[in-house]
């Protein structure tokens, strides 16, 4: 009973990395995991809606969050539909707060710290923001 977004975002990200090679109908599949995670780990903070990372932990963890951020950003392009471009915008710069002022990162923006989990932290948002900034170049800038 403890879902998490991991999954249908990490899926959605391989349908739309692979299209029609793997899928003809890539487009309303990885649509209905993004919808999915919409209405199962999403939240607002601070006036922003965020993703969460499971079902027992809608907080928006650094992983969770800019995968969120980099999938609906990475379909946008991939469709020519600006339809969650504005979404992933809000979810990745929420996220540009897990780093403190001297660039030190931090696992989440809910409060101030410095590292924490791998993934969170690091790894998993450096690509993510890559992948989001490979979608929208001008977002680099």
């Amino acid at each position: 009973d403890n879902r998490n977004s991991w999954s249908p975002n990490n899926l959605a990200r391989y349908l739309i990395e692979k299209k029609e090679a793997l899928d003809a109908d890539w487009q309303p599949h990885a649509q209905v995991l993004i919808e999915f995670v919409i209405r199962n780990f999403t939240s607002i903070r601070q006036g922003v809606p965020v993703c969460g990372e499971q079902t027992h932990d809608m907080n928006p963890w650094g992983g969770a969050l800019s995968t969120y951020g980099a999938v609906l950003a990475m379909y946008s392009r991939a469709t020519g539909q600006d339809v969650y471009k504005g979404l992933a915008w809000q979810a990745l710069n929420y996220g540009l707060y897990a780093t403190n002022n001297d660039g030190c990162p931090h696992d989440t923006a809910l409060r101030p710290g410095r590292g924490g989990w791998q993934e969170d932290a690091h790894t998993d948002k450096i690509h993510n923001f890559m992948d989001a900034m490979a979608a929208f170049p001008e977002w680099a800038g």
